[in-house]
């Protein structure tokens, strides 16, 4: 057994280019969002990765 569920592995990510993209709005709100509770984000290598709703 690895520890992870099988869920979790293929769980997809979506960086701030891509949420700002789909919201219309800029990176910079994006950032705010998150600050502010509103976004849920996680770092991933120093980057800020979203989770993909399916």
């Amino acid at each position: 057994m690895t520890g992870t569920s099988p869920s979790s592995a293929s769980t997809r990510f979506l960086t701030v280019f891509e949420v700002a993209a789909m919201m219309r709005v800029s990176k910079r709100t994006v950032y705010r969002l998150v600050r502010d509770g509103h976004l849920e984000a996680a770092k991933v290598r120093g980057l800020s990765a979203f989770p993909a709703v399916r």
